[in-house]
């Protein structure tokens, strides 16, 4: 879903730069909507396609974490 969400992001950005945001607006004001709801950390982590996680808690995978060699 967030891949399809980030396509048509994408188009929407694109159609709005070559027509005009208003006849953007007027053409899918849902997904203008719904893009205005979300905050930009969510559109952000769903553009890297990483999951959402608490507070405190490592984002690097465990195979990039570097252990110190004797």
């Amino acid at each position: 879903m967030a891949g399809r969400w980030s396509a048509l992001g994408k188009q929407l950005g694109i159609v709005a730069k070559e027509q005009g945001a208003q006849l953007v607006n007027q053409q899918a004001p849902k997904l203008v909507g719904k893009v205005r709801q979300s905050s930009m950390w969510d559109r952000a982590l769903r553009a890297m396609g990483t999951p959402r996680q608490g507070p405190g808690v490592s984002v690097r995978p465990t195979s990039s974490a570097g252990v110190p060699s004797g």
